[in-house]
């Protein structure tokens, strides 16, 4: 089986999985308040998890992506109450996954005949914004360890530059070489 990435098929890796959304929540129901809670707490020790959100706003969708879905989601519900007079009701999450933040860029560009210009808001119903979706081959990847690794690395090499003893530390030709590694990796972030 091959999936979508960034608009390229790529084959299928073990840490790769399709795109589903299945769980829908009320967000003004305290049961499903619950819910998402409890899938909030699930991967709040795992900082490159997330995930990417449909919330049916008012009349139209809004596809976003958060770390923090039960904040961001309540968030949302109250700025459409508060300030666009709309209601916030339905929702769903996606799997939690490292590369929500591709993919929600691949969504806003796949509905982008539907957006709302200069929102994130997009003209289409919330069944078939998921049908639409879930039809998709859309690849999300759990590249934790990976992402911990090169973390790890950066964080020797920051050691490296400021802690060692003064005939281990890096050159001045290697720090800017260090440090050209470090911004290149807080851009993929």
């Amino acid at each position: 089986m091959k999936f979508l990435t960034n608009g390229k098929r790529q084959e299928r890796r073990s840490n790769v999985v399709k795109l589903i959304f299945s769980d829908t929540f009320n967000i003004n129901k305290q049961k499903d308040i619950q819910k998402l809670k409890k899938q909030e707490r699930s991967t709040r020790s795992n900082s490159f998890i997330g995930y990417v959100y449909i919330l049916e706003y008012g009349d139209a969708i809004k596809i976003g992506c958060t770390r923090n879905p039960y904040q961001r989601l309540h968030e949302l519900s109250v700025m459409a109450q508060g300030y666009a007079d709309k209601t916030a009701k339905t929702a769903t999450l996606s799997q939690p996954h490292t590369n929500y933040r591709e993919i929600e860029k691949f969504l806003h560009e796949y509905f982008s005949d539907k957006r709302r210009k200069g929102t994130e808001l997009f003209d289409l119903s919330f069944d078939s914004c998921l049908d639409t979706i879930n039809s998709l081959d859309i690849a999300i990847r759990d590249d934790t360890v990976e992402l911990r690794q090169r973390d790890e690395k950066a964080m020797h090499n920051i050691k490296q530059i400021f802690f060692a003893e003064p005939e281990k530390r890096a050159s001045v030709g290697e720090i800017v070489e260090l440090l050209e590694v470090l911004v290149e990796n807080m851009k993929d972030q």
